[in-house]
């Protein structure tokens, strides 16, 4: 089982445990939610998450921890210890990862254990 933690503005935001099951789960739900909203899964999550950076969206929506999980389990890994996506590692690692409201939108920064993967 992996943890990952997730902080907006410096503040946290919420703990998340999943496996392999729980990973899939996020990957094939959120593009059925962005669906509904006439957008894609990339634009679902970017509006989604800009929101909460934002404030304008409660950190208790459902949608918004999955739009975050989704964003961060779809992330290309730039350690070359560890290739493929950010996804592959959580069910077996602790990552923690930090978004900050940067102009109309948002960064996102996610860590592995103690080293930085994506930026």
């Amino acid at each position: 089982m992996g943890t990952v933690s997730v902080m907006v503005n410096d503040k946290h935001l919420f703990d998340w445990e999943g496996d392999k099951t729980s990973v899939q789960e996020i990957l094939e739900k959120f593009p059925r939610e962005a669906e509904v909203a006439n957008m894609t899964s990339e634009e679902f999550a970017n509006t989604v998450i800009s929101q909460l950076a934002a404030g304008l969206r409660p950190s208790t929506d459902p949608v918004a921890t999955m739009a975050v999980m989704w964003r961060i389990l779809t992330r290309e890994s730039r350690d070359p210890k560890r290739p493929g996506l950010v996804g592959d590692y959580v069910p077996n690692g602790t990552l923690a990862a930090c978004i900050d409201k940067v102009g109309l939108g948002y960064s996102l920064e996610v860590a592995i254990a103690d080293n930085e993967v994506v930026q």
